[in-house]
Order: structure tokens, then C-alpha cells, then sequence
């Protein structure tokens, strides 16, 4: 019913290509989970694939980077101060 299934990711991008830098690609995701490419099953692997298209990464406009200074910015308009190392 589903082929797949039952194949690690590694199978699976092994089976597709053998080009190194393309299986790296293909299989970037394992590292988010801190599974190997050969234990990490595909339909997981394919779930989290599907999940990152449908909803987006975590990622804010502008980059991470943004972060810090918006929190600045806010403790700085509550009257708290904020100290860096330039």
C-alpha cells in the first residue's frame, strides 16, 4: 500500500541519486531531529518535509538577527536598559 514506508530516508535518496551533494540536499532535514539519514524513517522525513511547505520555517523577516533587537527595543520603551559588547 505504501513502498515506502518501511525505508529510511537514506534508501530512499540513495535510490534517487548518486550524486553526493544531491543526496546531502535531499536529506537535510534528518539533522533538525538528530537521527542519521539511514535510521531516520522516509515517511517521517516526508511528514516534516510536508509540514515545513505547508506552514513555513521559523524564521523572521529580515533573519534571526531581528530578534535581538526587537526585545531591545521593547525593554528599552518599558524604561529597562540594555548593554552590549560592540
Amino acid at each position: 500500500m505504501f513502498p515506502l514506508c518501511d525505508k529510511s530516508v537514506a534508501d530512499v535518496v540513495g535510490s534517487l541519486t548518486a550524486n553526493a551533494d544531491l543526496r546531502l540536499l535531499f536529506s537535510y532535514l534528518y539533522n533538525v531531529i538528530a537521527v542519521p539519514a539511514a535510521e531516520l524513517p522516509f515517511e517521517l522525513m516526508s511528514a516534516l518535509f510536508h509540514h515545513y511547505n505547508r506552514c513555513g520555517h521559523a524564521y523572521p523577516v529580515g533573519g534571526p538577527s531581528v530578534i535581538p533587537c526587537a526585545l531591545a527595543n521593547i525593554i528599552q520603551r518599558c524604561g529597562g536598559k540594555v548593554f552590549t559588547k560592540v
